[in-house]
């Protein structure tokens, strides 16, 4: 079986698109965001059954292109990543032991280190 070349530029396809697309899988219209983040071209080699899967999936949720598609399960990905992320810090959280009431001294640390932060990036720029 000869694999096929598909050609997806990540991310131009909306330039030329209204703002909003419909997510089927969340069952709602989603806006887009546009970045001054340079894009670049990715060529991806699939078999001829992962081709028609993935012009299966677009006409059926509503991408314009195979680049749209693979963007939208990248994005799906990055956000399963980071709510992994987030759950494993609540649980090490959860895990440290009971909860303790914050202290005036606890409160001041917290402004000492915010000031200190905000002091070190001002000079940075």
């Amino acid at each position: 079986m000869e694999n096929k070349t598909c050609n997806a530029s990540f991310g131009k396809s909306w330039e030329n698109r209204p703002g909003t697309y419909f997510d089927k899988n969340r069952r709602r219209k989603v806006r887009l965001i546009r970045e001054s983040t340079a894009m670049t071209t990715m060529t991806i080699s699939v078999p001829d059954e992962m081709k028609a899967f993935i012009e299966e999936r677009m006409a059926e949720d509503g991408f314009a292109s195979a680049s749209e598609y693979l963007c939208s399960l990248i994005r799906n990905a990055q956000e399963r990543n980071a709510r992994q992320v987030l759950e494993a810090k609540l649980q090490e959280a959860l895990d440290s032991g009971p909860a303790t009431p914050m202290t005036r001294e606890d409160w001041e640390g917290l402004e000492r280190d915010v000031l200190a932060r905000s002091e070190r990036e001002q000079t940075r720029q």
